[in-house]
């Protein structure tokens, strides 16, 4: 009965990620945006949308990149390795992506610099089936560790969490493509895979799905923060009115969604319908927050929304050298820009906590 359930979840799953356009509804007042609005691209890392994506559908639904000026569009991506490779080809003028996804990025010569934090905590983890007999990520030697695709910051983090126990993804252990939802769980649950490192809403739409997942100690890497905004270096020094209008709306919204969740999910249940009725409101819920608390400030942020720690991404190039992950370091001081922070921080917190709990 279990596989029966997985092989419908997939089959419903499978039809939904072929929706790649999907028409979105703002919830903000047309009369309140301003009367011209500029048009940007933002290059998403997960096809379709999830419920994790809260920095693009909760500022269109609350209407923070109207009435920041702007008209976005989403661009789909499998994984945040793509979303990067869009941004560098110009598809988009903006991109979320991994720390990691960046440093690769312009190792190989991509121009581009960070602007905001979103992902103030990493969002992955390495899990397996609460009957498994593995306790530790050093037990996956000679194992198949699952991935979401190798354009996904699950790549590089298994490869890193492999690393630091001694083991080459290459030749101690084989990473195996599953994808995501129901998909990822059947391969956990049929034993193609032993582990699996994917992200927090992956993991929680497991749980839905009902697979019993316990999580691995951490690994190092994923103990700093992640996902930023990236955008080309040449469009930063173009538009960088933009770019904090862009980045101010995200943390808007970013805002907008940890104070009123219920109001939060309720924006992804109208722009993506299709997939968000797979699941019941409740548990679309509980995906997002799983996200959402990866996403709240941390101390060396200094109270300002979407600002770069960059101490602690130098601790995340640190690693990621020692563990291969990147091949060549960065000067992160110049790459990740705190210039627009101000601007960026500038709107009233305790207004749109207001505004979203409806007071």
């Amino acid at each position: 009965m279990a596989h029966k359930h997985i092989r419908h979840i997939m089959l419903l799953l499978g039809v939904a990620a072929v929706m790649i356009a999907v028409t979105a509804t703002s919830g903000y007042s047309a009369s309140a945006a301003p009367s011209k609005l500029t048009d940007v691209t933002f290059a998403l890392a997960v096809n379709p949308p999830d419920q994790g994506q809260t920095f693009a559908y909760v500022p269109k639904g609350a209407g923070y990149f109207a009435k920041n000026g702007l008209n976005v569009a989403f661009q789909p991506n499998t994984g945040g390795g793509a979303a990067l490779k869009q941004l560098a080809a110009g598809n988009a003028q903006f991109a979320i992506s991994s720390p990691e996804n960046l440093l690769n990025g312009l190792a190989a010569g991509e121009d581009l610099r960070g602007v905001a934090t979103i992902l103030t905590h990493s969002i992955y983890s390495v899990g397996v089936l609460k009957n498994s007999k593995i306790k530790s990520v050093s037990q996956l030697r000679g194992k198949n560790v699952g991935v979401s695709s190798l354009t996904s910051g699950s790549f590089p983090t298994a490869q890193a969490a492999l690393a630091e126990k001694g083991i080459d993804y290459k030749s101690d252990a084989k990473i195996v493509v599953v994808g995501n939802g129901g998909p990822a769980v059947n391969a956990l649950l049929t034993h193609q895979i032993d582990a699996m490192v994917t992200t927090d809403t992956q993991f929680a739409i497991f749980k839905v799905l009902g697979a019993g997942i316990r999580f691995l100690p951490k690994p190092a890497v994923t103990k700093l923060p992640g996902d930023l905004i990236l955008v080309q270096t040449s469009y930063l020094q173009a538009h960088p009115d933009i770019v904090a209008k862009f980045s101010r709306a995200v943390m808007e919204g970013t805002v907008y969604a940890l104070a009123n969740p219920n109001k939060a999910i309720g924006f992804y249940l109208q722009q993506y319908p299709e997939v968000g009725n797979l699941y019941t409101r409740t548990h679309n819920k509980q995906i997002m927050m799983a996200r959402l608390k990866n996403m709240t400030l941390i101390k060396q942020q200094h109270k300002k929304w979407g600002y770069i720690p960059v101490s602690l991404y130098q601790k995340v190039q640190s690693e990621d050298l020692q563990l291969g992950t990147i091949t060549k370091s960065a000067d992160l001081k110049t790459v990740l820009t705190n210039q627009l922070s101000k601007q960026i921080d500038k709107f009233n917190v305790k207004k749109i906590q207001k505004q979203a709990k409806g007071k």
